[in-house]
């Protein structure tokens, strides 16, 4: 047993949960029919008079069958150690009856029990480590006494260590019965019945062979129904290999088996017909165990590069091997690196003296002693921070031929860090060489920023944004300002260290100044200085309101409104809005007339200047404002408003006035008719009737007549002459020119003779 116990400490961590994944295949079988036979069977009397929490829950065995054609092979396992010791040490019965051959039940086996330890120990040899894990699940000794568990006799702890040992225990015991089929005969997992004949259909029961009367163990029976002894067929195994190259001629292979845990591997070279059995024993992936959908995992090497396929075949519940699974190529290729090769000395030269920063080189001398079959070139290698990146990269993008012992490298533009030389095999496979201090003295300054950009905002925040063509050797950037083009730039980031591409300045409101000037430079880690960037102009945040504009001055005619405005002088100032309504109009009403420029508006002394010529409106007067806007759009508010009125002329034109006259002689008087167009828009109106009496006298007003008449009488006298015209008069003050003049003469009376 001390043979045992150290393999025992070998295998534990596998072993652990290996049963209980043996006995789900157990369980799972398709043609396990489980009946509840304890029920009847095998209730023990003095398990009535237990409490019933206390009572144990039945534990039911679990029968398997499979048939060869020339017999039938049953294996069996229960849950549990404490049971399986049990039935052990009392045996199991095993009985068969053939359904079509009535209910004739013969026994098979009669408290089938394990072999001694006596008799095991003279069966297999001390070398045999799988029999001798068998007999240790059954016979050995271990943590499963009090005295071997260092935890306090009787405490939980040393229930813990005990419970751990005896699953051990029983994961051992039914993963060599599925191992090896004698091991399975000599722990009594397993029983052959070579009485039953081809062809018929039989069903076997397995009960505990004695009646447990403690109430401790309550033990269903089970059994399996119509088990036909024909050929056995292994059924084909459908796994799927995955594959991880992990190392030069190494790989990893994957597969999920949820049923079977122990495996046999194989390996070919592609193109070949016979498999190479690749492990020694029956494989357990150690780490599935954990949980039943783990993959399981084998590492294996290849003995030379090239494409291999590789099969698995899984050791079932009854000790037979499945059919193998698909072969899955893999192919091997070279990932072993050539020898690196060895620095020995790095030269910098500086051609150009009158500019020793314009040219730079750097002349590396190397050496490699092992020189591979399929070593092809050398390459340089470069790492700095900041030049690189935080990352190994290409020194020069000439390769080395392996014959040269010495590169020459453009470093005019590469900050002092390390530097390596790799040696370059066919498959693209890298050796390192021990990386070396590469010192170069930088004495160029960085370049000038770009696309220097600003965003204001209306509180006095201005971010500022620019690019840089080449950021890995600038240390800080610097930000200088000025309110005018013609001002010396000062220092806007005088006490801070600026490393990223933004920066936000923060200004005075209030300043009556509308721009401010930015431009950028760059520092570089050995404290050279770059030229400015482009400087750019800001729009200065302001958020107060521009000053309202007054009326200076104004006059109205008939016909137009003139007038001019004097606004504010700030410099901020964007744009006026003139603005008209009438003033009975409410003031959402505001028609925008115009909008002047606020920097043409201040060239012109702060004068807007403006003439109205507005729709003729005798009954309303118009309303004048302006509203001044700055560059933030905040608005000045409407000004005082200006009130005039648009008359228009006082006559109207066009409307054909025509007057006619005759003299009626029997009234003595005359007859005033005229005619005209309709008057516009229907306006009301009447008729002013003008006479000149004699030659010498001026027209006077005589009469108004009613629109709706157009006829005059006038009283006349013999041998009298008067002139007249009519003109039109419209209520709203307006009038139309004279009409034509008509002149009437009333006729003298004729002399008569006094006879």
């Amino acid at each position: 047993m001390k043979h045992y116990n150290n393999m025992k400490n070998l295998v534990v961590a596998v072993l652990t949960v290996a049963a209980l994944q043996t006995m789900a295949a157990l369980s799972t079988g398709a043609k396990v029919q489980p009946q509840n036979l304890a029920s009847k069977e095998v209730k023990s009397a003095s398990a009535d008079t237990l409490d019933p929490q206390l009572r144990p829950t039945p534990v039911r065995m679990r029968l398997l069958g499979r048939s060869y054609g020339d017999s039938v092979v049953l294996r069996w396992a229960i849950d549990g150690f404490p049971v399986w010791r049990y039935l052990t040490q009392t045996g199991v019965n095993v009985f068969r009856y053939e359904p079509s051959a009535g209910l004739k039940i013969d026994t098979i086996a009669f408290q089938l029990k394990p072999m001694s330890r006596e008799q095991m120990r003279q069966r297999y040899p001390q070398t045999d480590s799988v029999a001798l894990l068998a007999m240790a699940s059954l016979y050995g000794t271990g943590s499963l006494t009090a005295e071997m568990t260092p935890w306090t006799p009787g405490s939980m702890g040393a229930f813990v260590d005990i419970e751990q040992d005896q699953k051990m225990r029983l994961a051992t015991a039914f993963l060599a019965s599925e191992w090896r089929s004698d091991l399975a005969d000599a722990l009594g997992l397993r029983i052959v019945d070579r009485t039953a004949k081809k062809g018929h259909t039989y069903t076997y029961i397995i009960r505990p062979a004695v009646e447990d009367t403690t109430g401790f163990f309550l033990i269903e029976s089970d059994r399996i129904m119509n088990l036909k002894n024909e050929k056995y067929r292994p059924e084909p195994y459908d796994v799927t290999l995955s594959d991880s190259i992990v190392g030069h001629g190494q790989v990893v292979l994957r597969w999920n088996d949820q049923k079977n845990g122990s495996f046999e591997i194989y390996r070919r070279r592609k193109g070949e017909k016979v498999w190479t059995h690749i492990n020694e024993r029956p494989y357990l992936p150690p780490y599935k165990f954990e949980s039943q959908n783990e993959d399981a995992i084998f590492s294996n090497s290849v003995p030379e590069l090239g494409t291999y396929e590789y099969a698995v075949q899984a050791h079932d519940a009854f000790g037979d091997l499945t059919e193998m699974s698909a072969p899955h190529a893999v192919t091997f290729r070279d990932l072993q690196a050539p020898m690196p090769p060895r620095i020995t000395q790095i030269v910098i030269e500086r051609p150009n003296r009158q500019d020793p920063s314009a040219e730079v080189w750097a002349n590396i001398y190397f050496r490699k002693d092992t020189m591979e079959n399929d070593f092809v070139r050398y390459v340089p290698m470069y790492y700095n921070e900041r030049d690189s990146l935080k990352s190994w990269r290409l020194l020069s993008d000439k390769y080395v031929a392996p014959e040269d012992t010495m590169m020459r490298i453009d470093v005019t533009h590469v900050s002092t860090g390390m530097m390596t030389i790799t040696a370059v095999d066919t498959a693209g496979n890298m050796g390192y060489a021990m990386p070396t201090l590469l010192r170069v003295a930088d004495l160029n300054p960085p370049k000038a920023p770009v696309n220097l950009t600003a965003i204001p905002k209306i509180t006095g925040e201005i971010l500022l944004l620019w690019d840089m063509p080449d950021s890995v050797d600038v240390q800080h950037y610097e930000v200088f300002y000025a309110n005018d083009l013609n001002h010396h730039f000062v220092s806007a980031s005088e006490n801070e260290m600026i490393t990223s591409r933004a920066w936000q300045d923060t200004i005075s409101t209030n300043a009556n100044q509308r721009y401010i000037y930015y431009t950028v430079r760059a520092r570089d880690f050995a404290r050279n200085i770059g030229p400015f960037s482009d400087t750019i102009r800001v729009l200065r945040p302001n958020p107060n309101p521009p000053t309202a504009a007054h009326l200076d001055s104004t006059y109205t005619s008939r016909h137009e409104v003139y007038m001019r405005w004097a606004v504010g002088g700030e410099e901020y100032i964007s744009r006026h809005y003139l603005k008209r309504k009438m003033e009975s109009e409410p003031n959402d009403r505001w028609t925008t007339l115009a909008v002047f420029d606020g920097d043409s508006v201040a060239a012109a002394g702060y004068y807007l200047t403006y003439t109205d010529r507005p729709a003729i409106n005798r009954n309303d007067r118009y309303e004048y404002m302006v509203e001044t806007v700055s560059f933030w759009d905040i608005s000045s508010g409407p000004s005082a408003s200006l009130l005039a009125r648009v008359r228009g002329d006082n006559y109207i034109e066009g409307l054909g006035l025509k007057a006619f006259a005759t003299y009626d002689s029997r009234n003595k008087q005359v007859r005033l008719t005229w005619e005209h167009a309709a008057v516009p828009d229907g306006a009301p109106y009447y008729y002013c009737i003008y006479r000149k009496e004699g030659d010498g006298a001026d027209f006077r007003y005589v009469i108004n007549v009613d629109s709706s008449e157009r006829l005059f009488t006038d009283r006349l006298f013999a041998g009298e002459t008067n002139e007249y015209y009519v003109t039109i008069r419209l209520k709203d003050g307006r009038g139309t020119t004279p009409s034509n003049k008509v002149k009437v003469t009333a006729p003298k009376p004729k002399d008569t003779d006094n006879n």
